[in-house]
């Protein structure tokens, strides 16, 4: 099982702008207060302030579903479901969102922990060039499907050459060096095969490194409400990490490679893992997922992910 460098720089080189377009291109209409309302004793903001504060084009509501859409993204939803859809990928709410008056609101805890991470990346990211990448693979049944040192030297393989290092942990390692517990440049990577998924499917989680900042519910004010989200790198890092790698099939997000199909995001941000800063995705594959597609597009999100972050350098210099 290989996977060829020259295919990582191809998907890297192709999918960085389908991101870049996709995710962070949403033009930001600063609202001057949101539309607050409170429904259980948490505040909620209606589909109409999103899609001013975010400048979406358009938003729709028919019978339970809604829809916002932009040039930048398409997000989907609907009352009562916990699931969103966002350009194709599909996110896990806190809470679900409700009908108030008549019209869809969605809790203002989302919008400040996810939507924001998402369409305003750039403004809760510090970026640090990528330096290493450590793998954990967890003991278990589905251990072989891929081995955890397949997954090291493969992904030591794809990434030769970019300056990035790759070292395979033991499970629950704790702090591995001064450098891992600094956070410089540190990608964290957890394999488990999930019996409950698909057989063909896989899908990656946000892990929200220990130690950083608590998503603490946001007070029922108008005043916190309108800023909305004072920043979490880590958390932020960890999203565009798993959004990049869940959306790196080099087929396009969503796309379908033999039987192996896109299950999208689904957040696990109360369940860190390793006594460290730094990204950190939880990958989880089912029975028959094919271990080369798999790390292929493992390896073409971590590339596109560097691809971003050095954008971000970029522009801040």
């Amino acid at each position: 099982m290989r996977i060829a460098s020259n295919l990582a720089r191809q998907a890297c080189s192709r999918l960085i702008p389908l991101f870049l377009i996709g995710l962070t291109t949403i033009s930001v209409v600063r609202a001057d207060d949101w539309e607050v309302a409170t429904y259980r004793g948490r505040p909620y903001l209606s589909l109409e302030s999103i899609q001013k504060s975010y400048g979406f084009k358009t938003a729709k509501t028919l019978e339970s579903t809604f829809e916002l859409r932009g040039s930048g993204a398409v997000i989907k939803g609907e009352v009562d479901d916990k699931m969103l859809h966002i350009n194709g990928l599909t996110y896990a709410l806190s809470y679900a969102p409700t009908m108030i008056e008549k019209r869809p609101h969605i809790s203002a805890f989302d919008v400040a922990n996810l939507l924001d991470l998402i369409l305003r990346p750039t403004e809760h990211i510090k970026p640090q060039p990528i330096k290493t990448v450590y793998v954990e693979a967890v003991e278990d049944k589905w251990s072989t499907r891929p081995d955890a040192n397949d997954i090291t030297l493969e992904l030591q393989h794809a990434l030769a050459g970019f300056g990035v290092t790759v070292e395979l942990v033991p499970t629950n390692s704790g702090v591995i060096s001064a450098e891992a517990n600094s956070g410089a440049g540190i990608l964290w990577l957890r394999f488990q095969g999930n019996g409950k998924l698909s057989h063909y499917e896989y899908r990656c989680s946000v892990l929200a490194a220990p130690g950083s900042p608590e998503r603490a519910m946001m007070a029922n004010s108008a005043e916190e409400v309108r800023h909305v989200y004072p920043g979490n790198r880590f958390a932020a890092e960890s999203l565009a990490l798993a959004t990049l790698i869940q959306s790196g099939l080099a087929f396009g997000p969503g796309a379908k490679n033999g039987n192996a199909i896109d299950a999208g995001i689904h957040q696990m941000p109360s369940h860190p893992f390793q006594s460290s800063t730094g990204a950190a995705v939880h990958v989880e594959w089912g029975e028959e997922v094919d271990p080369v597609h798999l790390l292929k597009s493992v390896a073409a999100g971590i590339l596109r992910y560097s691809g971003f972050i050095d954008g971000l350098i970029e522009g801040e210099n």
